[in-house]
C-alpha cells in the first residue's frame, strides 16, 4: 500500500508540472481583446509608415485559444494576424504549417526563456532563438519595465526582438543580405491605459473647438484620382473622454475594401486621406461608426 501511494503521488507531480501555467511569460505580450500597439516602420533608418495591431477577436480551435489582431497601417492596407501565446511553456505561436512536434504551429518566440536560453525555430536544424538578456529595462513612456532580448542569426538573416513585461512587443528588426527594416512601438494601449501615441499618422487633428454632434463630412475633391480627404466630428461632453471611432470604406458590391480609422479619439474634427491608387474606378461607400452613431457616404473614383 505504501508502495502504490508513493506512485500515485510521483505521477500527480509530474502531471502538476506538464499542466502548470507560466503566468509571467504571458505577460511578455498580453494578448486580451482591446489591446493594441503602433509602430513605426523604418527602412534604412529612415521611417516609411505606421502600424497599428489591435486584439479585435478570439477563437478557439484545436483546444488552443487565437487572437485575431487587425492591422492597419496609415497607407490605408489592412489584414489580419492570427497568434496565441502557450500558457503551458510561454511559446508565441502563429497557426500554419509547423514541424513534426508541433504540426499546426509555427514559432514565432519563446517569452518563457531565460538569458542565453536557446529554442529550435522552424523545422532547420541548428536555427536557434537566443535570449541575449532577460534583466533589460524599458523606461520610455513613463514605464521601467523588464525588458527580454531575442536573437536570431542564420546567415545573412538577422532577427532581433524586444519584450516588455506587461507591454508586449516594443522592437522587431529584421536584416537579410545587409538590408536593414525595423519596427519601433510609438504607443499602445494595454487593458484600457493609453501609453505613447496611438494615432496613425494619416489622421490629422484639424481643429481644437469641441463639436457638439458627430457629423461625416462629404469628402473632396469628388470625384477624385487617386486621392480624397474625409472630414468628421466627435464630440463629447468631457473633453478627456476617448471614444472608439472606425471610419471604413466599403465597395459598391458591400465589400470592405479600407479601415481608415479604427481606434480611440478625443473629441475634435478629423481628416483622414484615402489613396485609392490600387482600386479601380467606381462608386465607393465611407461609413463612420463610434458610440451609437453611424453615418455613410458615397464617393467616385474615376481614373
Amino acid at each position: 500500500m505504501k508502495k502504490i501511494f508513493i506512485i500515485i503521488t510521483f505521477f500527480l507531480f509530474l502531471s502538476d508540472i506538464s499542466y502548470s501555467i507560466d503566468t509571467v511569460s504571458t505577460k511578455y505580450f498580453p494578448l486580451q481583446m482591446g489591446n493594441s500597439w503602433t509602430y513605426l516602420y523604418y527602412s534604412y533608418g529612415v521611417p516609411s509608415f505606421t502600424l497599428k495591431k489591435t486584439v479585435a477577436s478570439n477563437f478557439i480551435t484545436n483546444g488552443h485559444l487565437y487572437y485575431i489582431l487587425f492591422v492597419l497601417n496609415n497607407n490605408s492596407t489592412s489584414y489580419a494576424e492570427t497568434l496565441r501565446v502557450d500558457s503551458t511553456n510561454g511559446n508565441l505561436l502563429k497557426p500554419g504549417e509547423g514541424c513534426s512536434w508541433r504540426p499546426n504551429d509555427i514559432l514565432k518566440d519563446s517569452l518563457a526563456s531565460g538569458e542565453l536560453d536557446a529554442c529550435l525555430f522552424g523545422c532547420i536544424p541548428n536555427n536557434f532563438i537566443i535570449c541575449t538578456s532577460d534583466s533589460l529595462y524599458y523606461n520610455n513612456y513613463g514605464l521601467h519595465n523588464l525588458m527580454k532580448e531575442f536573437n536570431n542569426t542564420n546567415g545573412t538573416l538577422i532577427h532581433i526582438t524586444h519584450y516588455v513585461k506587461n507591454i508586449g512587443k516594443v522592437y522587431d528588426y529584421t536584416s537579410l543580405n545587409m538590408n536593414p527594416q525595423y519596427y519601433e512601438m510609438k504607443g499602445c494601449k494595454i487593458n484600457g491605459v493609453i501609453f505613447g501615441d496611438t494615432a496613425l499618422i494619416g489622421i490629422s487633428s484639424i481643429s481644437t473647438e469641441i463639436p457638439s454632434s458627430y457629423k461625416l463630412y462629404q469628402n473632396y475633391p469628388n470625384p477624385f484620382n487617386p486621392t480624397t480627404k474625409i472630414k468628421f466630428d466627435v464630440p463629447s461632453e468631457v473633453r478627456s473622454q476617448r471614444l472608439e471611432v472606425r471610419l471604413i470604406v466599403n465597395d459598391i458590391l458591400g465589400r470592405e475594401v479600407s479601415a481608415l480609422v479604427n481606434e480611440e479619439l478625443t473629441p475634435g474634427t478629423y481628416e483622414v486621406e484615402w489613396d485609392a491608387a490600387n482600386y479601380s474606378s467606381g462608386i465607393y461607400f465611407y461609413t463612420l461608426s463610434a458610440n451609437n452613431f453611424t453615418q455613410t457616404k458615397r464617393m467616385l473614383l474615376i481614373k
